[in-house]
């Protein structure tokens, strides 16, 4: 099925639930976010299947610093993950560099982690630290070779830079609340708008056609006017709304001859 962003989809990077002590069990958010852009013909490309277990680092990852829309859900186990602060690494580069725009950045806090408390922010250092001279006893030792994800921890300095950069960061970005009630409405409206669909008009439709493309958006009476060369099972979209057959949206039946 066409997407109103062929070709152009949204990354979304966070932490899994786990059952590591002492982390917090952060939302089920990611998700819903994926569900609601998904019945809203939006596009989503995050890594669930894609990551397996073990030091590996994905083309998910790799590519997520040159994606254009890009979710980032945070939390305390987000900043305690080395896959998930390589890919914030990636992201906060790429930004840097002017090969990402920060505007097409949402960032979502999901759980209590306080980015603007100073003791914080040490604790997430001190939890590299600790990392970081593991890492160095184990390296000293040649008891193993380093995974890849552990050889980019490495290399980017077991993420100290960015962690002491983190309030600004977030801050910078003015991010959204995993617990707010309008939070997927939010997000749907802002990616129909970056997209260029208006989330408030109803009288905009989109229209399959073959090979997988679409048409639109669409008037009301300029969507009558081409179904009526074209089969009653032709799918059409409008928002509210999943993919159906046009001769079962009621406004549009009267497109049809009456045989």
């Amino acid at each position: 099925m066409a997407y109103i962003n062929d070709g152009r989809p949204i990354y979304i990077t966070y932490a899994r639930n786990g059952k590591n002590p002492g982390w917090e069990h952060i939302s089920d958010i990611e998700p819903i976010i994926v569900e609601a852009l998904r019945h809203n013909n939006i596009d989503v490309y995050d890594d669930e299947g894609d990551l397996k277990p073990g030091g590996k680092i994905t083309a998910f990852e790799e590519e997520i610093g040159r994606s254009e829309f890009t979710i980032l859900i945070f939390s305390d186990k987000y900043f305690r993950s080395h896959h998930c602060m390589y890919e914030f690494a990636q992201i906060k580069n790429a930004i840097k560099k002017g090969i990402k725009q920060s505007e097409n950045l949402i960032c979502i806090k999901s759980g209590n982690c306080k980015l603007d408390d100073a003791n914080y922010i040490e604790e997430l250092r001190d939890y590299w630290a600790d990392y970081a001279a593991e890492k160095t006893k184990i390296k000293y030792k040649r008891t193993r070779y380093f995974t890849p994800i552990e050889v980019a921890a490495e290399e980017n300095g077991y993420y100290a830079d960015y962690i002491s950069d983190l309030y600004a960061f977030f801050n910078n970005q003015k991010y959204l609340y995993a617990d707010n009630p309008n939070l997927i409405n939010d997000i749907v409206d802002t990616f129909k708008s970056k997209f260029g669909f208006s989330p408030n008009s109803e009288g905009q439709y989109y229209l399959a056609l073959n090979d997988n493309q679409h048409e639109g958006p669409l008037g009301l009476s300029e969507i009558k006017r081409k179904l009526r060369s074209m089969s009653k099972d032709t799918l059409v979209w409008k928002p509210g709304i999943p993919w159906t057959k046009a001769i079962d949206v009621p406004e549009l039946s009267s497109a049809f001859p009456i045989v």
